[in-house]
């Protein structure tokens, strides 16, 4: 059984080499893909690896191996819970020099997750799924069936200065089988490009038909500058600690990121929910929710179409009282994006707030 764990293991390089050198039968089972190292390489040479999920694939191998299956097991890994493809981003890893670009990292799933989940025909695991998963210690085949959830992308990133570098992969856990693979580099200025390519790659490898609609969402940016956009990821990473501090420096980093682009609304919207946040946690001050409420206003004109603006109106509109309209601003914002959890979020969230659990 082939892991990151098992590898790494001197018993396990021992049992494997004593097994080639006595002429044992070997079946090298990836749990999770993994790169052979150099002590199991020449006791694994010439011997084809096969994902533990793919069922059909052992069963062939043990026929190899001149032995017989007696009965194929029947049972899925994921059961499907509707029509949809289920699917999910997994942690991308910064692979940085310095280390400190998890920011980056975690900005390029979200983006990712975000445009993926405008697709009606994909049923995407949210963003705060991504981060719990940080967390989990099984295995991914088990994760999969427990979530119900049969694609994941793996990824890692590379960020020193301007360059930038992402590999990710897309993998099919029932099959074991990966859908696609890719390396692609640049610099900041081209991280708009390789967003899109990722995400094109993606509905390819799960063969998605879009709408022309969906078609142009995937490639839809909230700005095309990117420095504005390197102060926004870097924004979002503050205010998701929850601190007095992080949101007061998320709000400025947005306002940085409006200055480099006044048309950015995404920014807008972004510094109205981190000064919604300071006011319901920290700081009482009323003149937090009236500009709050001034850079939506910017924001919906600049964008009219911008759906998540609903998410930080609602909260604002419920801090001052005005729950008729708080609630009517969650629902605005699930009739105009279903598919966003941020949308069912903001009316749990009001819900939630005026002891209506």
């Amino acid at each position: 059984m082939l892991s990151p764990d098992s590898i790494a293991s001197h018993n396990v390089v021992k049992e494997v080499s004593l097994a080639s050198e006595k002429r044992k039968k070997i079946l090298p089972l990836d749990l999770e893909p993994v790169e052979i190292p150099k002590n199991l390489q020449y006791a694994l040479a010439g011997l084809q690896r096969t994902p533990m999920t793919n069922i059909d694939a052992i069963i062939r191998a043990i026929g190899k191996l001149g032995l017989e299956a007696t009965q194929a097991p029947t049972m899925k890994i994921v059961k499907e819970t509707d029509g949809r493809k289920s699917l999910m981003i997994l942690p991308f890893e910064d692979l940085s020099p310095t280390g400190d670009n998890s920011w980056f990292a975690d900005g390029i799933v979200t983006e990712l997750i975000a445009a993926l989940g405008q697709i009606k025909s994909l049923r995407i695991a949210d963003p705060q799924a991504t981060k719990d998963y940080k967390r989990y210690t099984g295995t991914l085949p088990v994760y999969a069936r427990e979530m119900g959830i049969r694609y994941f992308v793996q990824g890692s990133v590379r960020k020193f200065g301007d360059q930038i570098k992402i590999n990710a992969l897309l993998l099919d856990i029932e099959t074991g089988d990966q859908l696609w693979q890719d390396s692609l580099k640049g610099t900041m200025e081209d991280i708009f490009d390789i967003q899109e390519k990722m995400a094109e790659k993606v509905v390819e490898g799960l063969k998605l038909h879009l709408t022309p609609g969906e078609k142009q969402k995937l490639v839809e940016h909230g700005t095309e500058n990117a420095e504005a956009y390197e102060l926004f990821l870097k924004a979002n990473e503050y205010f998701t600690r929850s601190t007095k501090e992080c949101f007061q420096l998320a709000a400025r980093l947005y306002s940085e990121a409006i200055a480099l682009d006044p048309g950015y609304a995404q920014a807008y919207s972004g510094k109205a929910n981190a000064m919604a946040s300071l006011y319901r946690a920290y700081d009482r001050n009323p003149h937090l929710l009236d500009e709050g409420l001034s850079l939506l206003q910017e924001a919906k004109r600049l964008k009219p179409d911008l759906a998540s603006v609903n998410q930080p109106l609602s909260a604002i509109l419920m801090l001052q009282g005005k729950l008729e309209e708080a609630e009517h601003a969650a629902d605005d914002y699930i009739r105009s994006a279903p598919q966003d959890y941020l949308s069912h979020f903001s009316l749990g969230f009001f819900y939630a707030n005026t002891g209506q659990p």
